[in-house]
């Protein structure tokens, strides 16, 4: 059977077949291999999974380069400074997948502002640290400097002297910069250097020390020399030199024959540069393109890392290529913070562990789940973003308020009557904080003001995170006293000195005062009240009533609205359940708003229970009124009415509140008793 079977087999088809199964087993033998290769070698345990993955050697070493820590280092001043390095920020967390240190030297504005930023920011595998600059001011105030940046601008030099001796390599950047793609290689710049390169370094892309003439003397630089905008720095290196007296001797020297530097510290570190010629290792113009008057970009366009704005104008200059850049830095502006919350954490090799939080979490499971995340969501926080602080005058009274987008244009007719100084929090995206500020910069009420101070929370979830939002604004004000209001309330005219006047005059002490709040009753054209009697007349009319008199009568009713027309002098009145009045208290000691308090129902009411469980008593100021600007329900006040699940969960927060209250006051109690 078998000679039969192959007569007819021809021999080219059996040498075929014979063919096909030699590769075959070639094949098995090599995976059989490999796969053999990999179960000895390349097992491994992850403890976060507890099963057993593969790996591949080259992934482990893809994976280690990617988790190595890098350090970079800003000097910012000012709160507008560090509003403007916010798309820096953004840019650099964007295309950097490994842990990263930021270094930030600070005057006493920024550092009200930055440990917030970061903090709300909740970034993993971001840590960063702050210097006080005003310690190490002194080391170079000394230096005659002409540019814009003042101090500030000669700060890097002493950067060796304050960051910490495990620091072997760090970054230093100006804020005016944004990164446009990978700047890891930079860190590898010194690989293959002699110990006398101290310094990583792009070329000044300006003629600017090659133009120098008998009348228009630069200091010193070899060619065009090198822009200081982006620096890498090797602490190791430099911490065996005698670095300090190696930069002073040279600008002590260079003063006396050039005068001030023009250029702050890049004058230094060209002045050395010329005197040390290895100190400097040149980086490729990718990673610092300037964007100067002078800058002559055209030859560095290709592949792009970084773009340095710098001029004084910085973004506003017009040039085609500084148009060009501005729209990538307005693209990284406007880009949502929060996304960055998903960065690979190198400590777990997974992804943001606040999902891993959330997910682990059993109130998600329940049907106030939503609700209960948005009470635990870390809210990213901009202090100051407008560059203008709170007022610190004594005995001075601030307007604390909140408010989304969509109340600007009642914002301002508040600020049209409210002379005295705001702090307000606006519930917006990345990309709205900019309209906010065109829009600021365009008002008539606000133009020219300087005490407005304005504060982001960045928006996220579901709920309208009232509380959070009032807090942040009453934190950031800085007056002895503060009115809290709502931004849908048009002051009476010379509420703000009529306000002044009292707080003076009365012992503030576990005292709220209150301000009157009526809304228009009528339909015929809007129109607010300036003095209390023009206000008695329309009410008289039926044109204005107490604020939610005929809705929530509990809600402004123990203000007793009658005895106010009449009064001369302030007048104590009762709290009762459900009063939530606007007032003026004394900052430093109120209780802060209930945070669980998010979207509507409860959230200003819980505060005034705070406030009486405090044994704070409610004076009604006369002659002082505001009046409801009338608006279209909002999306939380229309969800509360129209879903019985967000009342319900309402009503059990409104439970746990009170009842953390009545313990509360029982442990005071009993602290007071002797």
């Amino acid at each position: 059977m078998f000679s039969q079977m192959t007569r007819r087999i021809s021999p080219i088809r059996l040498l075929y077949a014979l063919g096909i199964t030699a590769c075959i087993a070639v094949t098995l033998c090599m995976l059989f291999s490999i796969e053999v290769y990999y179960l000895v070698g390349n097992f491994r345990v992850l403890p976060v999974w507890s099963e057993g993955v593969f790996t591949f050697p080259e992934r482990e070493q893809q994976r280690e380069e990617e988790c190595k820590e890098h350090h970079i280092a800003l000097v910012l001043g000012g709160y507008q400074v560090v509003n403007r390095a916010s798309a820096l920020f953004k840019s650099i967390l964007y295309h950097h997948r490994g842990p990263l240190v930021f270094h930030f030297i600070t005057d006493n504005k920024s550092e009200e502002v930055l440990p917030t930023i970061f903090d709300t920011w909740h970034l993993p595998a971001v840590r960063y640290y702050t210097y006080d600059m005003e310690k190490y001011k002194s080391r170079v105030d000394w230096i005659p400097n002409a540019h814009y940046s003042a101090v500030f601008g000669l700060m890097k030099l002493v950067i060796p002297d304050i960051l910490s001796l495990d620091v072997e390599k760090v970054l230093l950047l100006d804020s005016d910069l944004i990164v446009l793609g990978d700047i890891t290689p930079i860190f590898d710049s010194f690989k293959g250097s002699n110990e006398s390169a101290l310094f990583a370094m792009g070329e000044n892309n300006s003629p600017w020390y090659t133009q120098a003439t008998s009348t228009r003397r630069r200091w010193p630089a070899r060619g065009r020399g090198f822009n200081s905008g982006v620096v890498l720095v090797n602490l190791e290196r430099i911490r065996k030199t005698n670095w300090s007296l190696m930069w002073k001797s040279e600008t002590e020297e260079r003063l006396k024959e050039y005068g001030k530097v023009q250029l702050a510290d890049q004058d230094v570190f060209n002045a050395l540069a010329v005197s040390h010629p290895g100190m400097v290792v040149q980086l490729p113009c990718v990673y610092n393109l300037q964007l100067g008057a002078q800058s002559q970009p055209e030859n560095c366009q290709k592949d792009v890392k970084i773009a340095h704005f710098n001029s004084p104008e910085k973004m506003q200059l017009r040039t085609k290529f500084v148009v060009h850049y501005a729209q990538q830095y307005t693209v990284y502006q406007s880009m949502d913070g929060y996304v960055f919350r998903l960065r690979k954490d190198c400590s777990t090799n997974t992804t943001s562990s606040l999902l891993k939080d959330l997910n682990t979490n059993e109130e998600n499971d329940s049907e106030c789940g939503a609700l209960f995340t948005a009470i635990r969501t870390i809210y990213r926080t901009h202090l100051y973003f407008n560059g203008f602080p709170s007022s610190t005058i004594a005995g001075d009274v601030t307007l604390v308020t909140q408010l989304s987008v969509d109340r600007f244009d009642i914002f301002e007719k508040v600020l049209d009557t409210w002379e005295g100084p705001v702090s307000a929090v606006v519930y917006c995206t990345d990309a709205e904080l900019s309209q906010i500020e065109e829009f600021m910069d365009a008002s008539q009420m606000a133009r020219g003001r300087k005490n407005i101070a304005l504060h982001a929370v960045f928006k996220i979830g579901r709920y309208y995170p009232i509380n959070y939002l009032r807090n942040v604004a009453l934190n950031a004000s800085k007056t002895d006293f503060a009115y809290l209001a709502d931004v849908d309330f048009i002051p009476s005219r010379g509420l703000y000195e009529n306000l002044r006047s009292v707080v003076q005059n009365v012992n503030m002490n576990k005292k709220a005062l209150v301000v009157p709040a009526f809304e228009i009753a009528s339909s015929e054209k809007l129109h607010f009240p300036r003095t209390r009697e023009e206000l008695i007349r329309e009410w008289d009319d039926g044109k204005i009533q107490p604020f939610r008199t005929d809705i929530w009568p509990a809600g402004h009713n123990s203000t007793d609205y009658d005895k106010w027309k009449e009064a001369e002098s302030p007048y104590e009145v009762e709290w009762k359940p459900g009063y939530e009045p606007y007032a003026v208290i004394a900052r430093n000691s109120t209780p802060l708003y209930d945070e669980r308090f998010v979207g509507f129902g409860w959230n200003k009411v819980s505060h005034l229970m705070s406030l009486h469980a405090d044994g704070y008593r409610f004076e009604v100021v006369p002659s002082a009124f505001t009046v409801h600007h009338p608006h279209p329900p909002s999306f939380e006040i229309s969800r509360y009415r129209g879903s019985a699940l967000y009342r319900k969960c309402m009503r059990i927060l409104r439970n746990q509140f009170a009842r953390d209250l009545h313990f509360q006051k029982l442990a005071q109690a009993a602290v007071a008793k002797p």
